[in-house]
């Protein structure tokens, strides 16, 4: 549900930027639509949302939390692993996702974060025809 919630934020954060912008190139054509600062206020209310899932993504791979599928083969050729790579399996999932939020924090405070955003407005706009 919190994705979801996410993911319907970000949309329309993406949308809200997208009007506005339209609207105001009627006025300028030639001001850019897609800034930074749009952006960032457009995309702010999502900022908790995000924390909060990467915090009970972490908390869910502390404690462990598991599939109660995942215990069940699937079928007769179905093979469970070693139980060595079960016990490294955890910490493994950790470091990746320590890793993960290390390069995506990185990102954004250099600003690539920004620059992958508008060149993604500006794919998708074109595609469709209207940038």
């Amino acid at each position: 549900m919190l994705c979801i919630a996410l993911a319907v934020l970000l949309a329309a954060g993406a949308v809200g930027i997208y009007l506005e912008g339209t609207a105001r190139a009627a006025e300028n054509p030639r001001e850019s639509i897609y800034t930074a600062e749009r952006a960032a206020e457009k995309l702010a209310p999502a900022v908790p949302l995000l924390i909060a899932a990467a915090a009970l993504a972490v908390l869910g791979i502390a404690l462990g939390a598991k599939d109660p599928k995942a215990g069940k083969p699937a079928g007769k050729a179905a093979c469970a692993p070693p139980a060595a790579e079960l016990k490294n399996a955890g910490v493994i999932r950790a470091a990746v996702v320590v890793a993960a939020a290390a390069f995506i924090l990185a990102g954004v405070l250099n600003g690539s974060a920004r620059d992958v955003l508008i060149k993604a407005i500006h794919i998708c706009t074109e595609c469709v025809g209207l940038g």
